[in-house]
């Protein structure tokens, strides 16, 4: 007997278990003849009543909807920007469903006319039993789903016995039809599949939905359809997941916190974090490859506005040196292929090509890369490849070493260039005036667990070993971790050379330390102090050419400063986590500049700033602040006619 029922009506198997195990048994079913292609709905258990049947399966369908299956997150945000219903699946020849991703004309695999109909989640009057497969729009793209497994119901129609307990595994199976493919957050590259893990169509396991999206859909994806935002901020946590055994635990969460590690070399310790695009690569049909690779490509814009009592400039204050206005602080695009350092069995390799663009190159340029936009021409904007090394790995050398080769930026700092590495949006003044980035050659060592040497020569502060100002100078530095991981000391000679200004550039010799103590998982603080010296220094230092400008002023060679010239610099954080994805922030700091070598202003200089740091998402941080630098010499700030100066500062870091 054949029944034909209407677009709405879908399958009772709910109902048919239940009064099959009121009664003890089910009826065979008995047909009268094979049943029509053409129609995607299965016979009723009760072969005179047929209507009844579709009607109890239609009831039966939107209670479990209704009550077993959870929305999401993706799907409330799926149904406010697309309310409409999933688009009817096209027929094609002989009534199956066309596979729109095999081209047109093409028909989806099935295991053929015996396909029972009650496989099809949503039938339609010119759907095919035989195809076994639906498509689902989830508001991105199309998802081939074989629905769940016949195995109950071919029991159930074969006349099987039944009892209340087969009803509940029933239901479950019946709600999983529907289920939307919605990606697991991965803690790692290795958990998140590519196209080529998924099931094909035809192929698929019941259950098993196969998605194929293009690129664009993917990034999408990858930045709003998450399930769980607290899983995926993990999936950014620094060392957490992949850290030797018998290293000190970490020094704080990150997120909330900029970075998990105390301050310094970290060797046994890997970067396991992916952001939106590695993660919409990861997912593509070539995801395996960029696995294997290791090869990350990953980055941020970061947009910053400042409300400020000077009219013209900033300076001294960083980076954001032009008051009252809307700015591009630094858009990133990084390269890399990082180490794996927690194994120790074979040599491995690795390498960083870090790409900036903004307004904060004006304190990142070195001379010899590109340096002619700030150093010839004081441009506002400019490009600077800020970091360019290979790192090798050699894991049989005391417990680990990596040897660094190219220019990296200076290890002795609390604060870096790199904007969501910092716990504030502006910088401190001592930062503000010491070393950037050095190139040369470094050797970091893992002697024990606890103990770091790390040993160097590079070609001077913020130029290349080609320019006519470089020297050779000297890095030695070690780093010590207590054994509760509560305490840390990072510290000794960050540049040790001749000390010599020339050609129009420092030439700066730092000694510097660190140092950083948890009280608490949430509550912790970092200090910092150094001492810079320099001979035959000049007013202002490395010479900015070009025209003055309203918000840097000071271009051209300063008075020369025969002799010694020195500086120091302190500077406190103080910092303390409001929840998992917020954190308020304290810093104090002061930069005694006794000939203005430095800042091209003699005397001391002081900021305090407060600023609350929240993670919007785990690709998006907004980090405002409030902040109050005087002096307590020559007037230093808009370009040498005020005191003091207050600022409100506030930036947004959007990752990609």
């Amino acid at each position: 007997m054949r029944v034909q029922a209407s677009r709405q009506c879908r399958t009772g198997l709910v109902l048919v278990i239940c009064v099959g195990a009121m009664t003890g048994t089910v009826r065979s079913q008995e047909t009268e003849a094979p049943p029509d292609p053409r129609w995607t709905t299965r016979q009723s258990s009760d072969p005179g009543d047929p209507r009844e049947s579709a009607r109890s399966q239609q009831t039966a369908n939107r209670l479990s909807a209704a009550v077993n299956q959870p929305v999401s997150r993706w799907e409330r945000l799926r149904k406010a920007v697309w309310p409409f219903r999933a688009k009817r699946q096209t027929a094609g020849e002989g009534g199956a469903p066309r596979d729109r991703s095999a081209g047109p004309g093409a028909v989806a695999a099935g295991p053929g006319n015996s396909t029972p109909a009650w496989q099809v989640a949503d039938p339609l009057p010119n759907s095919s039993q035989a195809a076994g497969q639906r498509r689902q729009f989830d508001g991105i793209g199309w998802a081939d789903d074989p629905g769940p497994a016949p195995t109950a119901p071919a029991a159930v129609s074969a006349g099987a016995t039944s009892d209340l307990a087969a009803a509940p595994a029933a239901f479950v199976m019946m709600q999983g039809a529907g289920a939307q493919n919605t990606p697991t957050p991965g803690l790692s590259p290795e958990s998140i599949p590519s196209e080529e893990e998924q099931p094909q169509a035809g192929t698929a396991a019941p259950g098993s939905p196969v998605v194929r999206r293009s690129f664009g859909q993917r990034l999408l994806r990858a930045y709003f359809a998450r399930e769980e935002e607290e899983a995926e901020a993990e999936s950014t946590e620094q060392g957490i997941q992949n850290r030797r055994i018998n290293l000190p635990p970490p020094f704080a969460p990150s997120p909330p916190f900029p970075f998990a590690e105390h301050t310094g070399p970290n060797i046994g310790v890997n970067d396991t974090s992916v952001y939106p695009l590695m993660d919409a690569l990861y997912r593509g049909p070539n995801g395996d490859h960029w696995k294997k690779s290791r090869i990350k490509i990953f980055g941020w814009v970061d947009p910053s506005y400042n409300a400020s009592t000077s009219r013209n400039s900033n300076v001294p204050m960083s980076y954001d040196i032009v008051p009252n206005q809307l700015e591009l602080s630094q858009a990133i695009l990084i390269f890399e292929r990082p180490l794996d350092t927690v194994q120790t069995d074979h040599f491995d390799w690795g390498f960083r090509f870090t790409n900036l663009y903004g307004i904060d190159y004006r304190y990142t340029t070195a001379k010899g890369y590109f340096s002619d936009q700030l150093l010839k021409h004081n441009h506002l904007y400019g490009y600077d490849p800020l970091q360019m090394y290979l790192d090798l790995y050699c894991p049989k050398v005391a417990q680990g070493m990596v040897i660094r080769i190219g220019r990296y930026i200076s290890p002795i700092d609390i604060e870096a260039q790199l904007s969501p590495e910092n716990y504030l949006y502006t910088h401190s003044l001592m930062y503000t005036y010491d070393p950037y980035t050095f190139t040369g050659i470094q050797f970091i060592t893992l002697l024990t667990s606890r103990l770091t040497l790390q040993l160097g020569v590079h070609a001077g502060n913020d130029m290349a070993p080609w320019t006519t100002s470089s020297q050779p100078n000297g890095e030695i530095l070690m780093k010590y971790v207590t054994e509760s991981g509560k305490d840390a000391f990072f510290g000794g000679l960050d540049s040790i050379g001749h000390g010599y200004y020339q050609n129009g550039h420092d030439d700066l010799q730092v000694v510097a330390g660190t140092w950083t103590h948890k009280f608490t998982d949430k509550f912790h603080t970092l200090t910092e102090a150094y001492f810079i010296w320099e001979r035959n220094a000049r007013v202002g230092g490395t010479i900015t050419g070009g025209t003055p400008q309203p918000f840097f002023e000071e271009t051209g060679p300063g008075a020369r400063l025969p002799g010694l010239s020195y500086s120091i610099g302190a500077v406190n954080y103080t910092a303390y986590a409001i929840s998992d994805k917020s954190y308020i922030c304290w810093r104090n700091d002061v930069l005694d500049d006794p000939r203005g070598y430095r800042t091209g202003f003699p005397g001391a200089v002081f900021e305090t700033t407060f600023g609350w740091i929240y993670h919007i998402t785990p690709w998006c941080v907004t980090r405002p602040e409030v902040r109050f630098d005087w002096t307590s010499g020559q007037k230093a700030y808009d370009n040498g006619t005020r005191r003091e100066q207050f600022t409100f500062n506030w930036d947004v870091i959007i990752r990609f």
